[in-house]
C-alpha cells in the first residue's frame, strides 16, 4: 500500500516547478535549491501547500517537507491534516 509521503512525493515530481531538485531521505520529500532570498524559498513553500492542499484536499496525515539550500542549514516546513479523527 501507498503512503501519502509517497503519493506527495509522486504529485511534487509530476507539478512542482522545481522537481528537477526534489529527491527523498527515509520517504519524506526533500528539495536541494541554491541558496536564495527569502521570498523564493516562501514561494516555493506556497508552490508545494498549493499543490498538496489541490490534489488531497481531505488528508488524514501530516507531511513534512525539506528545503537543503547550498551553506545554509535546512529548513523543514509540515503540511497539516485536514481530517481528524
Amino acid at each position: 500500500m501507498e503512503t501519502f509521503a509517497a503519493k506527495v512525493i509522486e504529485l511534487l515530481r509530476e507539478k512542482c516547478s522545481h522537481a528537477d531538485q526534489l529527491s527523498t531521505f527515509m520517504g519524506q520529500p526533500v528539495f536541494s535549491v541554491p541558496a536564495k532570498g527569502v521570498s523564493e524559498l516562501a514561494a516555493l513553500q506556497t508552490e508545494i501547500k498549493d499543490l498538496i492542499d489541490t490534489h488531497f484536499p481531505d488528508r488524514e496525515e501530516d507531511v513534512m517537507i525539506t528545503i537543503r539550500r547550498e551553506g545554509m542549514e535546512d529548513s523543514g516546513f509540515r503540511v497539516w491534516k485536514t481530517k481528524h479523527s
